[in-house]
């Protein structure tokens, strides 16, 4: 039996910093779709837009798709 697999991950990060400010995870695997959208807070002014989650970090935090992209082009400067 054959099922459809359409998963797309997003990340934003700081361009200067490579700290994370969203993390979306967007997946439809065999019929049922899944959406979570994770906005990076790392102070209490800031807020996330209604369809998306506040997530309170420690400032420099990284999701997993900013990490391998910090891994891969943060330690060429």
């Amino acid at each position: 039996m054959m099922f459809e697999l359409d998963d797309q991950f997003d990340s934003y990060s700081d361009a200067a910093t490579l700290s994370s400010l969203q993390y979306e995870m967007h997946l439809n695997e065999r019929g049922e779709k899944q959406e979570s959208i994770q906005r990076m807070i790392t102070n209490g002014t800031e807020s996330a837009a209604p369809n998306a989650t506040q997530t309170h970090v420690v400032p420099g935090t990284r999701d997993p798709l900013g990490l391998m992209q910090y891994l891969a082009y943060g330690r060429l400067e």
